[in-house]
């Protein structure tokens, strides 16, 4: 397996390293200061709406926390939740359902892309609480013969 490192400034390089532990060795344990504002931009999603142009959404902390927040409560989370994570990170659904259940001590099974039988196993495996998808993916699971 391959490592690439990328650092804050977004400078990659090949590290050689088996293990992510090993990006750490050398590093400071003091957290920089940094003053970060609610209203300060936290990330840029991108989206092509309805024209099929790509185009940036952004969203600041304070949204990206509320959001957080709402699942949290709507879905009555707690650290024994875990989720299936086929939605892809970048994607608003993927990025804010992975931070929901960190905030609460919980679980997400990351996968590379959807599979019917890779998120059964996953729900089994991991002992997963709830699956979020699209219509396609939920008619896929039920339609499968291992359903």
């Amino acid at each position: 397996m391959q490592m690439i490192a990328v650092d804050l400034a977004g400078n990659a390089g090949k590290t050689g390293l088996q293990e992510f532990n090993g990006l750490l060795e050398g590093q400071s344990d003091i957290e920089p200061e940094i003053e970060i504002n609610d209203r300060d931009l936290a990330m840029i999603i991108y989206t092509s709406g309805t024209t099929s142009r790509p185009k940036g959404a952004m969203h600041c902390h304070l949204a990206v926390v509320m959001a957080v927040m709402s699942n949290c409560i709507e879905m009555q989370l707690s650290r024994d939740d875990g989720i299936t994570g086929q939605f892809p990170l970048f994607h608003c659904a993927g990025h804010v359902l992975l931070l929901s259940y960190l905030s609460v001590g919980g679980r997400m099974a990351l996968m590379r892309g959807f599979d019917p039988v890779a998120c059964m196993e996953a729900i089994v495996r991991d002992r997963l609480t709830v699956f979020v998808g699209l219509s396609l993916m939920y008619q896929a699971i039920l339609d499968h013969p291992r359903a």
